[in-house]
């Protein structure tokens, strides 16, 4: 009918998890049902959580800059006055029975994040004590984090630059880019990433990023499903999804 919700989707998909980023147009409706165990960070807009039918669970409102880790719902905004942009992330939870959250942006704190590596050892400091051992050419970027039961989301902002050096991932990570341009360099594979891409950093591979522009975005979540077991890291770009 003519006031069916309509909306564009690009898919990202990797061994051990998936990105969608669904893009509604202002003026027609919102809706998408959830059913089964998915991450949400609305990038743009705003929507109405409710329950599935017949299902007990929470009803909120939630804006740009808040996560939902749902097993299922509804999301709908009858009347959008702005277009709606949400990212999915859908892969494994480390916890079996992970209860669902809403985490509200304004409820997130920023925090800076430094990493060298120091006599063949990957140092990471997250607060101002220990940041005071690492070097000057360490790499300092600001996250966001949002914690859900048994997995998070992060949203990392990075100034131009060379990141780290060899920090070597402790399980696998799907990445997508919103904003900026920088390259993903794991082994012997090197990324160019601009906003729209997505990238796999796969479980023991090392790697570095070099950010390209000040500001440059990643948002990032576990992907514990089977890591490590796919062969060579794999990136998505953005111009190659429908």
């Amino acid at each position: 009918p003519a006031n069916a919700a309509r909306y564009t989707q690009k898919r990202y998909n990797f061994p051990s998890g998936s990105f969608r980023v669904l893009h509604y147009k202002k003026g027609g409706p919102v809706i998408h049902q959830i059913v089964m165990e998915t991450e949400i960070l609305v990038l743009q807009g705003s929507v109405e959580l409710i329950p599935l039918y017949g299902v007990k669970g929470p009803t909120a409102k939630v804006s740009a800059g808040d996560a939902l880790f749902l097993p299922g719902g509804v999301l709908k905004n009858p009347n959008p006055t702005e277009d709606t942009i949400l990212l999915l992330a859908q892969v494994e939870f480390a916890k079996v029975g992970a209860k669902s959250s809403i985490v509200y942006g304004k409820d997130v704190k920023e925090a800076e994040t430094v990493q060298w590596v120091q006599d063949g050892k990957e140092m990471t400091a997250r607060n101002a004590d220990e940041a005071k051992a690492a070097p000057a050419n360490a790499a300092r970027y600001s996250v966001k984090r949002y914690v859900g039961d048994g997995n998070s989301i992060r949203y990392v902002t990075m100034k131009k630059g060379k990141t780290n050096n060899g920090v070597t991932t402790g399980r696998d990570v799907i990445i997508y880019v919103p904003k900026g341009r920088m390259t993903r360099v794991e082994g012997n594979h090197t990324f160019e990433m601009v906003a729209g891409d997505a990238v796999r950093e796969k479980l023991g591979n090392p790697g570095h990023w070099v950010v390209h522009e000040d500001g440059t975005v990643f948002i990032a979540t576990d992907a514990p499903m089977l890591p490590g077991n796919f062969g060579p890291a794999m990136a998505a770009l953005g111009g190659m999804m429908k």
